[in-house]
């Protein structure tokens, strides 16, 4: 069982009552809940964090838990909205020749592996541009 948490926030997948596996959301009142989204063949390798607008502690900011999923024939990048309960495709990462996934989000920036095409490696989104490589870090200056 893969268990996410953060700004109040549980989510974890646990077998489904017909097939597969479902995703549960506990909120910060304790109330517990299953989303209305589809099941996985499989449990989802999933990440909990913020969303990219609000105040810098999380406060504003949308709740997300973020995972793969097929679609299309590739795997793609999802997004649960915990307070809302509504599930989308991240659009913008989502490439039709490979697939999408180990996703980790934090204050609008998301990071996930691209694998099976042509880009494949570590990518970073910033709600904004392109998802790209990550930059090369700096050569630090000896002392």
């Amino acid at each position: 069982m893969n268990l996410s948490a953060g700004g109040g926030y549980a989510v974890w997948a646990q077998p489904g009552e017909d097939t597969g596996w479902q995703l549960v959301v506990r909120a910060p009142d304790g109330t517990v809940s299953t989303p209305d989204v589809p099941g996985f063949a499989s449990p989802p390798d999933l990440t909990g964090g913020t969303g990219g607008t609000g105040g810098t502690a999380g406060e504003g900011r949308s709740l997300l838990a973020v995972y793969s999923r097929p679609s299309g024939g590739d795997e793609d990048l999802y997004a649960l909205d915990l307070r809302s309960g509504r599930e989308h495709r991240v659009a913008p990462v989502s490439s039709a020749g490979a697939d999408e996934v180990h996703p980790s989000v934090q204050f609008g920036r998301l990071v996930f592996v691209r694998r099976g095409g042509s880009c494949l490696g570590v990518y970073v989104w910033n709600g904004r541009a392109a998802p790209r490589p990550p930059r090369p870090p700096r050569p630090s200056t000896p002392l």
